[in-house]
């Protein structure tokens, strides 16, 4: 077997094993829905990460943690949309960013 076959027949062992251990295997993109800002209807996102601070108090080291949360915030305006964040989570403050 020369170079280039066996190169080929390691990449389609590769692709096989992807798609065997990949939950979205075979899955239509065609059947999904586009997910767009809530406050400026853009299609682009980044993601972003929020801060939460732990209490030493409720901490399990009895230290004051710094937990990050990561996200995703809208790439045009920075929104932060609420399906992105979990409940009790406030994501885009008070001022409405």
């Amino acid at each position: 077997m020369d170079y280039q076959n066996m190169m080929e027949q390691m990449m389609r062992q590769h692709q096989q094993q992807n798609q065997a251990t990949h939950p979205l295997a075979g899955l239509d993109l065609n059947s999904a829905t586009d997910v767009h800002c809530d406050k400026c209807n853009s299609m682009k996102f980044q993601v972003t990460f929020l801060l939460k601070r732990i209490s030493p108090l409720v901490s399990p080291t009895g230290e004051e943690v710094t937990l990050p949360i990561q996200t995703f915030s809208c790439q045009s305006c920075g929104w932060i949309n609420e399906a992105f964040v979990e409940t009790g989570t406030e994501a885009n403050g008070s001022s409405g960013k």
